[in-house]
C-alpha cells in the first residue's frame, strides 16, 4: 500500500474520537470532517475507514471517485492554465515504489502565489494531464488505463479502499455536503460526477453548484466573519454562509 497521507487523517479522526472528551473535560457531541480538493477525497476515505462514522463530511470541490476518467484518461490543464511538458515533471517526480519507496515524502504547504512556477504543483498538473493519478496512488503501473478501459473491477483487492465510491465502502455514513464545480474550462461533466457521488454516498446527501465560488474559495477569502457586518463585501460570502448553515445542523 502506498499514501500514508489518508492513514495520517484516519489516525486524526480516530484521535479525536478516543481523546478529545477526557481532554476537554467535555462531551463531544459530534464529530464533523471536512476537506477541500484533495482533502475532500482524504475526507471521504477517512469516513469509509472509520470505525465509528463521522456525523457528517463538508467536501468542497473534493476529488470524491478517484475512478472518474478526469482522473485516468489524458485531459487538460487545471485552472485553466495553458499544457505544459510533463515527461521532465514526471521524470524529476517518478511514481512511488510501494513498501520500497526511500525518497521523502511531499508533504502538504500553502498554495504559491504563482502555481505556474510551482515544481510540485507541476506534479498535480502533470497527473491531470496525462490521467496518471491511480497509478500515483497505488503504484500499479497502467491501473488507470485499465480503469477506464475495463471499470473499476481491475482494481486490485489490495487498493480498493483507497476507491470507496467505487465499492460501497460507505455504509451507515451520515449526513454528508458536497459542494461541487460547473467550471467551464474542464472537458468533463464534473457536476454530473459529483451528483453520481451524492447518490452513492446516500439518501442524506446533498449537492451545491455555488455560482459565486470557485475552487478554493474556502480559503481564499482569509480570516473573515461572514456572519458580521462586513461579511457582504466577501464575493463567496452565499457558499461560504452555506457551508456553516450545514455544519451548524450537523451538530
Amino acid at each position: 500500500m502506498t499514501t500514508p497521507g489518508y492513514l495520517d487523517t484516519l489516525n486524526a479522526y480516530k484521535g479525536v474520537r478516543s481523546s478529545l472528551t477526557g481532554l476537554l473535560g467535555l462531551p463531544i457531541s459530534s464529530v464533523l470532517v471536512s476537506g477541500s480538493s484533495a482533502g475532500g477525497y482524504l475526507a471521504l476515505t477517512t469516513a469509509s475507514l472509520a470505525g465509528e462514522k463521522p456525523d457528517a463530511l463538508l467536501l468542497i470541490y473534493g476529488m470524491l471517485d478517484s475512478a472518474n476518467s478526469r482522473y485516468t484518461t489524458l485531459g487538460p490543464n487545471i485552472f485553466g492554465q495553458p499544457a505544459i511538458e510533463t515527461e521532465p515533471v514526471l521524470r524529476e517526480f517518478p511514481k512511488p515504489r510501494g513498501k520500497d519507496e526511500t525518497r521523502e515524502r511531499i508533504s502538504a504547504y500553502a498554495m504559491p502565489p504563482v502555481v505556474a512556477r510551482d515544481r510540485q504543483y507541476a506534479l498535480v498538473s502533470a497527473l491531470h494531464i496525462e490521467g496518471l493519478f491511480v497509478d500515483y496512488l497505488t503504484s500499479v503501473d497502467g491501473l488507470a488505463r485499465a480503469i477506464a478501459d475495463r471499470r473499476v473491477e481491475t482494481i486490485p483487492e489490495e487498493h480498493r479502499r483507497l476507491f470507496p465510491l467505487s465499492f460501497d465502502r460507505l455504509a451507515n455514513q451520515h449526513a454528508s455536503h458536497t459542494v461541487a464545480a460547473r467550471i467551464k474550462w474542464l472537458d468533463h461533466p464534473s457536476q454530473v460526477q459529483s451528483e453520481s457521488c451524492a447518490e452513492r454516498l446516500g439518501a442524506e446527501a446533498s449537492v451545491e453548484f455555488p455560482d459565486d465560488a470557485e475552487p478554493g474559495f474556502d480559503v481564499r477569502a482569509g480570516n473573515v466573519n461572514v456572519e458580521g457586518a462586513k461579511g457582504d463585501s466577501v464575493i463567496t460570502v452565499e457558499s461560504l454562509r452555506s457551508a456553516i448553515r450545514f455544519l451548524q445542523a450537523a451538530e
